[in-house]
C-alpha cells in the first residue's frame, strides 16, 4: 500500500454532510435551508440551515435514521428499538418490497451493491408487481412520519431523498406526502417540498469533491 506524505492531510466528514453540500450547490435544489437523507443501509440527515452546514455542537447533528417511530417495533443495528432505520433503510425496504433479493429471507441483502438493488426496486415497481407496489407504499408512509420531524423541527424549503430513495421516489412520494401533510403541526404552508436527488448514489462523492474545490479557490498557493 502506498502511504501519503507527510504534508499531506486527511479530512473525514459524514456522508450525509457532504452530500448535503453537493445538494446546496445543486442548481435544482438550491436553497439556502435545506436537509438532505440519505437512503442507503444506514439513514442519516445532512442539514443546511441558512446556507451553512448545521453540525451541531459536536458535530454530531442529523442522526434522524436513529429516532424512534415505533416503540414497538425491530432492534436497531444501534441497540435501539424501532428506529426509523428499521422501517425505511434499504434492507427493510428489501424485506418488505422483494423478500426473495434477501440472502436468507431475513437477514437482508449481503453483499450487494446498493445502487443494483434499487435498481431491481424501480424495475419491479414499474412492471406492476404487487408486492414491491405494497411494500414501497409502506416504505413512503414511515418516510413521511420521519420526515415530518425535519420539517416541524426546522421547517427546511426543501428535502432531498438520497440513495436508493432518489431511484424509486415515484413510487415513495404518494405516500410519504400524505402522511407528511397530516403531520405538519403548521398545515400545508409549512410542509417542504420533498424532491429525489438528481445526484442519486453520487451525491457525498460530489459533496467531498466540492470541498477540496472551494479550499483550493480560497487558497490557490496552498500546497
Amino acid at each position: 500500500m502506498l502511504g501519503l506524505a507527510d504534508e499531506v492531510a486527511v479530512v473525514v466528514d459524514n456522508e450525509a454532510n457532504l452530500a448535503a453540500l453537493a445538494e446546496r450547490g445543486h442548481a435544482g435544489s438550491r436553497a439556502a435551508d435545506l436537509v438532505y437523507v440519505t437512503g442507503e443501509t444506514g439513514i442519516g440527515a445532512g442539514i443546511v440551515a441558512d446556507g451553512g452546514l448545521l453540525r451541531g455542537a459536536g458535530g454530531f447533528s442529523g442522526e434522524l435514521g436513529h429516532l424512534q417511530v415505533d416503540p414497538a417495533g425491530e432492534r436497531c443495528a444501534c441497540g435501539r428499538i424501532g428506529c426509523l432505520e428499521t422501517k425505511v433503510g434499504l434492507t427493510a425496504a428489501i424485506r418488505t418490497a422483494a423478500p426473495d433479493l434477501a440472502a436468507d429471507g431475513a437477514a437482508g441483502p449481503v453483499g450487494r451493491d446498493p445502487q443494483e438493488l434499487a435498481g431491481e426496486l424501480l424495475r419491479r415497481a414499474a412492471e406492476g408487481d404487487p408486492r414491491a407496489l405494497g411494500g414501497l407504499d409502506e416504505i413512503g408512509r414511515w418516510l413521511g412520519i420521519g420526515l415530518a420531524i425535519p420539517v416541524n423541527l426546522l421547517n427546511p424549503e426543501v428535502i432531498v431523498l438520497g440513495g436508493y430513495f432518489a431511484t424509486v421516489a415515484p413510487y415513495l412520494l404518494p405516500a410519504a406526502m400524505r402522511e407528511l401533510r397530516e403531520r405538519a403541526v403548521a398545515g400545508d404552508p409549512a410542509v417542504s417540498r420533498v424532491t429525489g436527488s438528481a445526484l442519486g448514489f453520487t451525491a457525498a462523492v460530489r459533496g467531498a469533491a466540492g470541498v477540496i474545490v472551494e479550499e483550493v479557490f480560497a487558497d490557490p498557493a496552498r500546497t
